[in-house]
């Protein structure tokens, strides 16, 4: 939710740092922009109800992945490495980036895997 909030509040910069990146070219990338926004604003939703929150760790493992692929192919190709992160994920490099979004990653897998054994409520 708070990266979502984050990217709201700065979008003219999100879509500047998108517009950077080797991978959005002939793309509208103010579209790109919103889809990942309404995705991070919906994994939240998803969790808070317990018939959708499968769904959401589901969710919120595959945004970590692209997130984290997209991180990777751009340390590998891109001179410029364009980051609309907010609070303290701004002052992590990006190999710390990376750690975090495995950590959560992982953290996806798992709360996927066991939700059925964990009371909501």
């Amino acid at each position: 939710m708070y990266a979502a909030f984050s990217k709201t509040l700065k979008f003219d910069v999100f879509v500047n740092n998108l517009g950077k990146s080797p991978f959005f070219e002939n793309i509208n990338i103010s579209l790109i922009a919103i889809i990942v926004i309404a995705l991070e604003y919906s994994v939240p939703f998803l969790l808070f109800f317990e018939k959708t929150a499968k769904f959401g760790y589901l969710t919120s493992f595959v945004l970590f992945l692209l997130f984290s692929g997209y991180i990777v192919m751009l340390l590998q190709i891109s001179p410029y490495l364009p980051c609309s992160c907010g609070g303290f994920t701004e002052v992590l490099s990006w190999t710390q980036h990376i750690y975090f979004n495995i950590f959560f990653l992982v953290v996806s897998v798992l709360l996927f895997l066991f939700s059925d054994n964990i009371p909501l409520r």
